[in-house]
Formats: C-alpha cells, structure tokens, sequence
C-alpha cells in the first residue's frame, strides 16, 4: 500500500488520519461506539458487558490494525527533530 491512511504523531505516541480513508475509518469507528452507547442500558450490568465492552474492545483493536497495518510502526515521538547540521538563524 503506498498512500498512508494514517500518519505518526507530531508528539507522543500513536497515528493520526492523514488521509479521507483513514478519516472515514475514525468516523465509522466514532459512529459505532456512539450508537453502541445509545443502544445500551446502563441498568443491565449483563448487558452492559456483552453489547458495549466487548464491542468496543473488538472495534478498537480494528482501529489499531488498520492503523499499525496503513500507517506504519508507531514510535514515541518528540517533536519534529532539526538537523544539526542546517543553518540557523544566528549562524
């Protein structure tokens, strides 16, 4: 796959959309846990556990693959790294 659907972060650790695909991955991922939560009673401790924990945990491990698989392995990242080497300003 050459187009990156997802991107490093700047700073920390993770990806970030960098693409309408990887976009619409979050949104669709968004729109399912919301309604997940929607659809849910909070009252059934049972039904709690079977129709939203176990949902969100196999969406967000979806999200992770499609991410990992589309935009490449994360590292902890600080900041954009200048080259010691370029010019500067006082130089």
């Amino acid at each position: 796959m050459k187009k990156k659907w997802f991107k490093l972060k700047e700073y920390g650790y993770g990806w970030k959309p960098a693409s309408w695909e990887g976009w619409l991955t979050v949104s669709i991922y968004l729109i399912l846990i919301i309604g997940l939560g929607l659809a849910v009673n909070p009252q059934e401790q049972k039904e709690l556990g079977i129709l939203f924990i176990l949902p969100v945990i196999i969406l967000t491990t979806t999200l992770i693959t499609i991410a990992y698989k589309t935009g490449g392995k994360p590292e902890w990242r600080w900041g954009t790294t200048k080259d010691k080497n370029s010019p500067t300003k006082n130089s």
